[in-house]
């Protein structure tokens, strides 16, 4: 080493440390500075080298950068050959200056081949290549002042002018390295991203976002915002999230097959082999169950199915266990997931931390120099040194915390994006048996609140290593400035963890039971908005009110015991580090052999205090959302392993002759449940056309969901050639143009397309809708009538050109004729789905002699199949079916259809009486009475011509020569074509009154009572500090002689300051426990008040608000808004306070010891404000952009989960999960934006606390002479802070303005627009209405202001217990006067009297509840049936067996065994359709009035379920006045009186026959329409 360095050693520290300026040896300069230099770039190379390769090739073309980056490196190669030639002449050998070229030069060759491979792969900015160039910069600054100091240019100016000219092309490299390569247009993806084309310095101080920050200032709109980078879009990171869960779903295939083998082995060698299928008593009843259930011995149940994400293998053996135990068993895991996805972003993300470690660890060391410095007689150079020092420090600090925070959070965001995908798609895959697990608001609340929770502890997960080292080194630090004393301190502080530990499993418990309610009070509030008209109707929304404020008090309960819990955490926070300084402080005068407590000891030691409490208070925290981010990812784990839907339920068959195959199929919707079909075989021709039909209950719908692969194939196969197309029962439409809802994804064929809306009779339509077929649809349809919901929902499966064609009884919602032309110019064999298979469930009996195949379904079993001629020649399970569907109704019931429907009748009428004639084995006598008797009665009708319709007749409103079609009268359009109205938005900073909103909920004595009592605890803290500086200044006691270690006078004043020090610290524990108590009754409180005054309003909201709102934007109020309101509001407020007070003491205490130092700040303070004032508002304006773009995904995936079924069937699951990925996409956009600005706004805010850190040390250092160690040592450990507690400051405003947008949200929807009390003064008579006399005079009502009226000037008046029939065509105002009287709708003039009372004189529940109604959609509840039926209570259970009775449910109810306790399921999904109407029915009879209104109630419903309805209504209301909305002309023609409307007027009003006897009349022309005359 003597002759590498000649002689020379590499650091002396008597020449570098103590002489009058830092010089360095030249073997120092020529090793160790070249070695942390180019080291850095050859320990990075191996892993820059495997970046490289595994970028996809994409090279950029030459330019000038480029040219000047290699002509840089090799200037720099030729400039260190001729030092390397100098050096030879110099030495004798090989020597640290040779070295030194030598390593220069190899190191410049591997920067040209990165360089060159740089270009090659599209890297536009290189943080290696930056970070190699500044370092050597930096090293070179040595030699550079070295050489000038040492005047080298006299002994060898050669030397001497190759260095500088070598560190001026270091300088060209630095800034090469600063600049960006361009980006040729089209070269790759960078989605508009203005990171990705960004330089490594402009990525470092957030440069890129300027544009952005600067367009927020004037005024900040979704167009500014800056798009993602490519890195962070779904479509990066989804598909590798997705790749990984099917990984370890293959992992867990093969351990459960392993496991299987192992069971199976040992199974068989002392057991026999179970059945395939075993008897099973079981009690489970939902839609599939028969409406009258058939009397049964017994039933079966399959054996349990063990499943897992997508396909598993089923567990023999195992045929019970539940969902929940087959998740436990061994399941994915979600966890595993996330490490495989994201080990190398959060590896890396993480690495960026240990610099700030480092730096926040170093800089008490360099205070504690500083203030050895201002008691000592160290050189001045020194001091700078220590400011510099500690200005770069700060400076590394802010910008490793910065950009490391900046990459971690945008993991968390990818992170968040794929749980949310993952959800969604796992929506889409779940089985039925899942599904009932799995609610709507509980798995919203998994992508809203679960979600952020694992994304906000991804974010902030550095802190969960980070804290542990801070306080291990810290220790340890502060162990060499006071010795065995710190133990006192660690002591309290590991009681206190010990103590937070227990805390944090309480708050986990408690966290799970919060979750837990309120997933359930989600789950309330999106039924209740679901079902909001129905409610209203009934005036029943006090009691589901009263049912979500249960829950939320139960919520709430929980949540004050978790608060009071915090309550002990922010004693932690705050109060409890004071008591481990004093401690220590105290245990080390007693121990210490001086008992003499100095600046340097305690200053340096409250910095290790600090950088302990920060860690040990963050470090809980950390610990509790780690918990809540536990419960979150445990369950997104149940809901991820629950059931999947089994792929191999239908194989596809392309090579088949048949269309569906179906060999021995036993179905069953779970594998807890009985089979609803036993024992199919069914084969399906190609291009066939199948009717499939049979008594309610019977399987129909199931039968079709099996062909779908929604049901589990217990034994048996299916197998399906072709697409598939689908039709429910039930349409489902979207949230889109109406165009949109029958292209459902295809490209717009536009011959295709006006064909398709001819045969579906939806060219009418057009005409109505304010902007035609690209006029959005609301959500559930909610503007198009029953019947045109199903007519798009045919246009859709006919548009979709599919294979085979599933229709699940779509014409029963459709009006005979129409459902006429659909068969005809639709379905049937001349069709425009000729040549395609079909399969249709249909009641109408009209059908059957067209199609191909009728196959008959009894009891979950194909009782006969064949042609109609082959089922008709003899007495089978067909006949027997039409015997028993054509003997059950009355003449006075039967209502007339079309010719070609009362041909086809009778003819099946003659044939019944013909084959029983001939068979003595027919029907019993009197059957076949009854058969003669209507066979004789039709004839009879035909020679009259008086052909009456029967329910599913040609109808008015269906009628395709008028001039327009429906089938429920609708709300008249506005003129524009969306319904749906854009969420409303603030702009700007938040309004001050949204803070006194929070005060006032808070309690405005409270609040203030609150900010004293944090105040107090503020001056207690700076008062101990103060205290501190003046201890340590003391002078007696820092004169060791004249008060000698043991004198008495020394321990009186050490116990004198220390008993004042304790003071003050008891002082803060009280105030802040006192405050912390206090704020977590009142936070309970304020949640409690401005949930229930938004529901309150929510439930008051005119019916207006929720046809233009979506449900989602409502549930966003109630889920995170609300959630944000419960656990993070007032802790910001709380925390801005604190650091606000803090930033006070600051001032107060620097000002104190170093009033220059005023001086500097004033001005940084002038700059932060105005820093602030620039970013907040463009930060909360991207908060409510944020909360903007959050309700479409939450109302997308309502909408799919509902239509989830025929997503899959149409195999457009893909489409819908990019749809749901772009939503996530532009959500994440405001996040990416508003995590950008943060960074952004911290690098400026810390450069400027940096460069206070910078003055105060300057000060210190020019007037050391002047000040006390103390003082020092006050003014820099608050000059430290200062950095830290203003960014806080800026920062915490900035969160709580953007944070407190929820409130802001909240107070929006505390003052909408309330519709009319519920009751007024005078209310009516008990009695009332006694006659049922109903009369508009003059009245006319608009839906919204702004629209069109709806109904103009109607007069007419309806007698009591007068039947009256309302017929029009769509948009007449059929439906708006049944919303005028129930005063859903309020009148713009005139009025409506019931009993000559006027109904806007009464309160909306008193006259609500007044009258009844029969509405079309069956809405049921998650609920009991008593609930339903009986929600207010108002009634006894006799009256409620009674009105079941009556409904015909009665025996089905009492079969069930909880009976009226018998839950519903959400929306009913544990009744069939035909229940859930017969339950609506049981309502109205529960409530009999006086007035009746019928909204076409049997539209969607069988024709057995129909004639039970109509048979009741006629029995149970005969003394009533019954005003029926006919969408069918034949339902009324029985009716005392028709009113006639066209536009929203009165055209006639006559009995039926007045108006049939004069053809002038409208009801005539719409009668002959409609084939009745």
């Amino acid at each position: 080493m003597d002759a590498f360095c000649h002689g020379e050693p590499i650091w002396d520290e008597g020449l570098t440390w103590d002489g009058d300026w830092p010089q360095f040896t030249n073997c120092f300069q020529h090793t160790v500075l070249v070695w942390i230099s180019c080291g850095f770039l050859w320990i990075t190379s191996p892993f820059y080298v495997l970046y490289l390769t595994s970028r996809p090739r994409n090279e950029l073309p030459f330019t000038h950068l480029f040219i000047v980056k290699l002509f840089t490196c090799g200037a720099l190669f030729v400039l260190r050959a001729v030092q390397t030639f100098q050096a030879l002449d110099k030495s004798s050998g090989f020597d640290a200056e040779i070295s030194d070229c030598v390593i220069h030069m190899i190191t410049y060759v591997l920067l040209v081949a990165f360089i060159v491979a740089e270009k090659r792969n599209g890297v536009i900015a290189s943080p290696v290549l930056f970070s190699f160039w500044l370092i050597s910069l930096l090293a070179n600054i040595i030699p550079f002042y070295s050489k000038i100091k040492l005047e080298e240019n006299k002994e060898d100016m050669l030397s001497f002018s190759v260095f500088y000219i070598v560190y001026g092309f270091n300088l060209i490299g630095f800034l090469t390295s600063c600049v960006a390569e361009k980006i040729p247009p089209g070269s790759f993806n960078t989605n508009g991203n203005l990171e990705v084309s960004a330089s490594v310095l402009s990525r470092i101080t957030f440069w890129w976002i300027n544009r952005m920050l600067i367009a927020g200032y004037k005024g900040l709109r979704e167009d500014h915002l800056v798009p993602l980078n490519p890195r962070d879009t779904t479509a990066t990171t989804v598909p590798v999230f997705q790749a990984h869960i099917k990984e370890e779903e293959d992992r867990v295939r093969k351990k459960q097959r392993r496991r299987q083998h192992l069971e199976s082995s040992f199974y068989f060698q002392h057991k026999p082999p179970s059945m395939s299928r075993r008897k099973k008593k079981t009690s489970h009843t939902d839609e599939k169950t028969p409406l009258l259930q058939a009397e049964s011995n017994e039933t079966y149940a399959a054996p349990s199915t063990s499943h897992y994400t997508n396909d598993t293998t089923p567990t023999s053996g195992d045929t019970t266990t539940g969902t929940n135990e087959k998740a436990e068993r061994g399941g994915v895991s979600i966890f595993r997931v996330i490490i495989k996805t994201f080990w190398w972003q959060i590896l890396s993300c993480q690495s960026l931390m240990l610099v700030q470690t480092v730096a926040v660890l170093v800089n008490p060391l360099v205070m504690k120099a500083m203030i050895q410095f201002t008691e000592g007689t160290e050189a001045t150079w020194k001091g700078y040194v220590y400011a510099v020092a500690m200005f770069t420090l700060s400076s590394l600090q802010s910008l490793s915390q910065y950009v490391a925070s900046f990459y971690t959070t945008n993991f968390g965001l990818r992170l968040s994006a794929s749980i949310t995908s993952a959800v969604y798609r796992k929506a889409l895959t779940m089985n039925s048996e899942a599904r009932r697990e799995s609610t709507v608001g509980e798995i919203v609340n998994l992508m809203s609140v679960d979600a952020r929770n694992l994304e906000m502890y991804a974010t902030y997960s550095f802190w969960l290593w980070m804290s542990p080292i801070w306080i291990i080194v810290a220790l340890y630090l502060l162990y060499t400035t006071v010795g065995v004393s710190m133990f006192a301190g660690l002591g309290f502080m590991a009681l206190l963890f010990a103590a937070n530990t227990y805390l944090m499993n309480k708050m986990r418990i408690y966290q799970k039971t919060i979750m837990k309610i309120r997933d359930k009070r989600v789950k309330v509030i999106n039924e209740i908005l679901n079902g909001i008209k129905i409610l209203k109707l009934y005036a029943w929304e006090p009691s589901f009110e009263d049912k979500v404020g249960k829950i939320r008090n139960e919520e709430l309960g929980v949540l004050l015991k978790s608060s009071l819990v915090g309550s002990f955490i922010t004693f932690a926070w705050t109060a409890a580090m004071y008591w481990m300084t004093l401690l220590t402080f105290m245990t080390y005068v007693f121990v210490d052999e001086s008992h003499n407590l100095t600046a340097s000891t305690s200053f340096v030691a409250l910095s290790y205090f600090n950088i302990i409490r920060l860690a040990v208070n963050v470090l809980p925290i950390m610990i509790r959302e780690g918990v809540k981010s536990v419960v979150s990812l445990g369950r997104i784990n149940r809901y991820l392993n629950t059931p999947d839907l089994d792929t191999s339920n239908v194989t596809r068959d392309s090579t088949s002759d048949n269309a569906i195959d179906i060999s021995d199929g036993t179905f069953s919707w779970d594998t807890d449940t009985a089979p609803t079909l036993r024992d199919i075989t069914l084969r399906v021709k190609r291009g066939s056309l199948v009717a499939v039909v049979g008594q309610v209950g019977t399987g129909k719908s199931s039968l079709v969901s099996a062909m779908l692969g929604e049901m589990e194939t217990v034994t048996g196969h299916i197998s399906v050639s072709g697409s598939v197309a689908y039709v429910p029962q039930q349409a489902w439409i979207q949230n889109d143009t109406l165009r949109n809802n029958v292209l459902f994804g295809q490209d717009f064929d536009h011959q295709r397309y006006h064909r398709v809306l001819d045969a579906c009779a939806l060219r009418p339509d057009l005409d109505i809708l304010a902007a035609g077929d690209l006029t959005e649809i609301g959500e559930k349809g909610i503007n198009l009538s029953g019947g045109q919901k199903q007519r798009v929902s045919v246009a859709r499966a006919v548009y979709s050109d599919a294979d085979v064609i599933l229709l699940d009884d779509p014409l029963s919602a459709v009006d005979s004729h129409v459902g006429k032309q659909i068969f005809n110019e639709v379905i049937n064999q001349g069709g425009i789905l000729h040549g395609k298979t079909r399969v249709l469930v249909t009641h109408g009996l009209q059908w059957l002699p067209k199609v191909d195949t009728i196959v008959v379904l009894s009891q979950g079993t194909i009782s006969e199949m064949g042609s109609y001629e082959d089922l008709m020649s003899h007495d089978g399970a067909f006949a027997q079916f039409l015997t028993n569907y054509l003997t059950q109704h009355d003449e006075e019931s039967d209502e007339e259809e079309d010719e070609e429907a009362q041909i086809v009748k009778r003819d099946i009428l003659q044939r019944l009486v013909s084959r029983e004639s001939d068979t003595e084995s027919g029907t019993d006598e009197t059957a076949k009475g009854r058969i003669l008797q209507r066979l004789k009665s039709r004839e009879s009708e035909s020679d009259h011509h008086d052909v009456r319709r029967r329910k599913r007749s040609r109808g008015l409103s269906e009628s395709v020569k008028g001039s327009a079609q429906g089938d429920k009268g609708k709300k008249e359009v506005a003129d524009t074509s969306k319904i749906m109205t854009e969420e409303e938005m603030e702009s700007g900073r938040v309004d001050k009154g949204v803070y006194l909103e929070l005060a006032k909920a808070l309690g405005f004595r409270y609040s203030l009572v609150m900010l004293v009592l944090f105040t107090i605890y503020n001056v207690a803290a700076l008062g101990g500090n103060l205290w501190l500086s003046v201890w340590t200044d003391d002078a007696e006691l820092s004169n060791l002689t004249a008060l000698p270690p043991d004198s008495d006078r020394r321990r009186e004043l050490n116990d004198f300051y220390l008993g004042i020090y304790a003071a003050l610290g008891l002082a803060q524990t009280v105030f802040v426990v006192i405050y912390a108590v206090i704020m977590a009754f009142r936070q309970i409180h304020a949640s409690r008040l401005m949930h229930r005054r938004m529901l309150e309003r929510i439930m008051r909201a005119p019916m207006s608000f929720f046809d233009t709102t979506p449900l989602g934007r409502i549930v966003n109020r109630f889920s995170q808004d609300m959630d944000m309101l419960d656990s993070e509001i007032c802790l910001d407020v709380e925390i801005w306070v604190d650091n606000v007070e803090q930033v006070l003491s600051t001032v107060i205490a620097i000002s104190y010891t170093t009033p220059i130092f005023l001086a500097v700040f004033a001005p940084a303070f002038l700059v932060y404000f105005f820093v602030m004032r620039f970013y907040v508002g463009t930060s909360c304006q991207i908060r409510r952009l944020q909360s903007k773009k959050r309700s479409p995904i939450y109302s997308h995936f309502g909408e799919s989960l509902t239509g989830a079924t025929v997503i899959r069937a149409y195999g457009a699951q893909q489409r819908f999960i990019q749809q749901s990925q772009h939503r996530v996409d532009a959500l994440f956009t405001c996040s990416y934006n508003a995590n950008a600005a943060a960074r952004w706004l911290g690098v400026r805010l810390d450069f400027i606390g940096s460069i206070l850190i910078l003055a105060a040390g300057l000060f210190t250092v020019g007037s050391r002479d002047t000040l006390s160690a103390g003082i020092v040592g006050l003014s820099l450990s608050y000059a430290l802070e200062v950095t830290g507690k203003m960014n806080m400051v800026v920062r915490m405003s900035t969160e709580m303005e953007t944070n407190i947008v929820s409130l802001e949200r909240i107070a929006e929807y505390t003052n909408i627009q309330s519709e009319a009390p519920w009751s007024a003064i005078p209310r009516p008579k008990p009695d009332w209405p006694q006659r049922g006399h109903l009369r508009f005079h003059g009245y006319s009502s608009r839906y919204r202001p702004g629209l069109d009226l709806v109904i103009r000037d109607l007069t007419c008046d309806f007698n009591p217990g007068e039947k009256v029939g309302i017929v029009g065509r769509t948009g007449a105002g059929k439906s708006s006067m049944t919303l005028a009287l129930f005063r859903l709708i309020e009148p713009a003039a005139g009025n409506v009297t019931v009993d000559d009372v006027d109904i806007a004189s009464l309160g909306l529940h008193d006259l609500r509840q007044k009258l009844n109604i029969l509405p079309q959609d069956p809405v049921i509840f998650d609920g009991t049936i008593r609930m339903n039926l009986n929600p207010l209570g108002g009634h006894s259970d006799d009256q409620v067996w009674t009105a079941l009775q009556q409904a015909h449910l009665s025996s089905y109810v009492r079969s069930l065994p909880d009976g009226l306790d018998h839950v519903c399921g959400e929306g009913g999904e544990n009744l069939s359709m035909g229940q859930r109407q017969l339950l609506c029915l049981a309502r109205a009879l529960l409530r009999k009035t006086k007035i009746l209104v019928l909204d076409e109630a049997t539209a969607a419903v069988d024709m057995e379920t129909d004639d039970l309805i109509q048979t009741t209504i006629r029995q149970a209301f005969n003394d009533c006045t019954i005003l029926t909305i006919a969408h069918r002309i034949n339902t009324v023609m029985d009716y005392d009186r028709i009113l006639v409307l066209d536009s929203g007027r009165m055209v006639e009003c006559d009995s039926p026959s007045s108006l049939l006897a004069d053809p002038s009349t409208a009801f005539y022309k719409m009668a002959k329409d409609a084939g009745l005359v």
